[in-house]
């Protein structure tokens, strides 16, 4: 009776022994799937963006940028109302409460300027999605910051339209779309606001029906190449901006890689 109770014994510890080692197989291998998972994530994008508040949609008011912390600085530019630039980190010697750093430059040659806090609200945009593609879009876009607006213009280098530039964008992605706006438009889907993903399109129906189009960020942001984003960029450019500004208040958002 002894020698199997000590047998028991001995197999309950085996049996314990293996429940162990199996369970720390699984929750090592789990950990290794979360760890792979991870690194196949794309990277999120976060940027400093200083929007425009100065005046209203209606009206054409901006924010205006000073070359240097001193209301008699030279203006060289202003933000419209719900359109953004990008913050700079502070330099040495400003002070955030009377002025704001921000990049008034394009995309080959950036310049600092300078706006005041009241004319402005600060935000803080993580762009981030599961899909390599369209994280790939929104890093390609971003790259484009600042290139000047040319009417029917097709050049990521010498300056581009809207719908121009939202084609040449996906083609950088290996995605074949249209050229013109109500063309781009005909190769999605319409999906609410709240459901918009990066890189998804927003169509404005304007120009006398020929439309504006941009590209979703996230949190209500898109890009697009606008030709009235501000005199910062007198011939306007790619810019950052709320979905609703200027003259563009009516709005559709398309997806054109999921659907």
């Amino acid at each position: 009776m002894r020698y199997k109770t000590l047998s028991l014994l001995i197999l309950c510890c085996v049996l314990l022994a293996g429940l162990f080692i199996l369970d720390n197989y699984v929750l090592s291998g789990g950990q290794d799937q979360d760890t792979e998972r991870k690194r196949q994530e794309p990277e999120a994008v976060s940027l400093n963006l200083v929007v425009g508040q100065a005046g209203s949609i209606k009206k054409d008011v901006g924010a205006p940028i000073f070359a240097d912390k001193d209301l008699k600085a030279e203006k060289t530019g202003s933000i419209q109302y719900n359109c953004c630039v990008i913050k700079e980190d502070p330099e040495n010697g400003v002070n955030e409460s009377e002025w704001i750093p921000v990049e008034a430059g394009d995309n080959t040659q950036s310049a600092v300027g300078y706006v005041q806090p009241d004319d402005i609200k600060e935000y803080d945009l993580v762009i981030s999605d599961q899909s390599r593609i369209r994280m790939e879009i929104v890093k390609n876009a971003l790259h484009y910051l600042g290139l000047r607006f040319k009417r029917y213009g097709g050049s990521l280098k010498n300056g581009i339209d809207c719908s121009n530039f939202v084609q040449q964008i996906y083609k950088l992605s290996g995605i074949s779309i249209p050229s013109k706006c109500n063309d781009i438009i005909k190769s999605g889907d319409p999906v609410a606001l709240k459901r918009a993903r990066p890189g998804d399109i927003v169509y404005y129906p304007v120009n006398n029906g020929y439309g504006h189009v941009g590209i979703y960020l996230n949190d209500g942001f898109i890009i697009s190449s606008s030709g009235h984003s501000g005199k910062t960029y007198p011939e306007g450019g790619v810019r950052i901006s709320y979905v609703i500004y200027r003259d563009r208040e009516e709005y559709t958002v398309y997806d054109l890689i999921d659907s």
